[in-house]
């Protein structure tokens, strides 16, 4: 009898064992799943890093229009004084403070005379505003100021062309009830030597031209024969 328990009992025990080791058939869909899961969640990690990344370069692009609308910003642009007899064809139609048209090529003026002068606006803005102060104009290359008008006729400010025709400086923005008001206005000239007319508009506290302002904005003019 205790044979008889002892058989049995082994042949349970090698029976388990066996059963242990024999070889396992995977289930077919159990592993598809697992690379369906896999590769879904590859598929979201990688559209979380691309969301976090654009809600991360949307809050800089609102911190950096906070900072621009917080800091005085200057615009400069070529007029193309439509109807005038000076007229400049080569200048786009709309070219203003908010869709500036910087550069022109213009034909050399006759000598003595500023038949194809060029007319340069400029604005200074803060928060939208249009800033009102102590500006310059100043060339850089080819050509002179021909005109710096004073911003307000007989009032208190002021308009003057310096350093050899090289700087035009105005007190503050056009205020004549006219064309071209809240504006910083200057016109440049070339009689005599084709090449580039660079013509840097600033905010210019000190009066001393644009070299070590940061609020600046430039035009350029190439002059031909």
């Amino acid at each position: 009898m205790t044979r008889l328990i002892l058989v049995l009992a082994a042949a349970l025990l090698f029976g388990s064992f066996a059963t242990n080791l024999a070889p396992t058939t995977p289930n077919v869909e159990t592993v598809e799943a697992k690379k369906n899961d896999q590769k879904q969640g590859k598929k979201n990690n990688k559209k979380d890093r691309k969301d976090r990344r654009d809600k991360r370069e949307k809050r800089q692009d609102q911190r950096e229009k906070k900072r621009e609308r917080r800091e005085v910003r200057a615009f400069s642009y070529i007029n193309p004084d439509t109807g005038l007899a000076t007229f400049n064809p080569d200048v786009n139609a709309n070219s203003e403070c908010e869709t500036p048209d910087q550069s022109d090529t213009q034909t050399l003026s006759p000598m003595g005379t500023v038949t194809n002068n060029v007319h340069n606006d400029a604005c200074l803005f803060k928060n939208g505003v249009a800033v009102d102060t102590q500006v310059s104009f100043e060339i850089s290359g080819v050509g002179t100021f021909s005109a710096c008008p004073d911003p307000d006729g007989a009032g208190p400010k002021t308009g003057a062309i310096l350093q050899g025709g090289k700087r035009c400086s105005l007190s503050g923005y056009q205020t004549t009830g006219m064309a071209g008001d809240l504006e910083y206005h200057a016109r440049i000239n070339n009689t005599d030597q084709p090449g580039t007319s660079t013509v840097m508009f600033c905010a210019d506290a000190n009066n001393n031209g644009c070299t070590d302002e940061k609020v600046k904005n430039q035009i350029q003019v190439l002059w031909q024969q």
